[in-house]
């Protein structure tokens, strides 16, 4: 929040800031970095007793969800600009589908290499 009133607010004739942001935009990066913090929290403070192979997957993970996140939100950017109407549950699920499709991805192919 405090991101988006640093660079996107503006006062209005009552001289209270208000946040011209894309909601899409605004609920995805709420939502889309809970997956990237909950896998990051568990590979930080288990990774000391993680074998080497699980350790590589965590990391995996990790980067399914960190670089899903990213994807996703130059989707939900372009999809803004366009002026393409998408309801509620389907933006965010639609991320998380993206993570997990990454997710797979990128386990399979590191996986391989372990």
């Amino acid at each position: 929040m405090a991101i988006l009133f640093t660079f996107f607010a503006e006062p209005n004739a009552m001289g209270a800031f208000i946040v011209k942001f894309p909601q899409r935009v605004q609920v995805w990066l709420n939502a889309g970095m809970l997956p990237v913090f909950i896998i990051l929290g568990y590979h930080l403070f288990a990774r000391d007793t993680m074998p080497e192979a699980e350790r590589l997957l965590g990391r995996a993970g990790l980067a399914a969800s960190a670089s899903g996140f990213l994807l996703w939100l130059a989707v939900l950017a372009a999809l803004e600009v366009l002026g393409v109407a998408v309801e509620y549950p389907y933006y965010v699920a639609g991320g998380y589908a993206v993570m997990l499709i990454l997710g797979v991805f990128f386990w399979k192919t590191w996986n391989r290499g372990a």
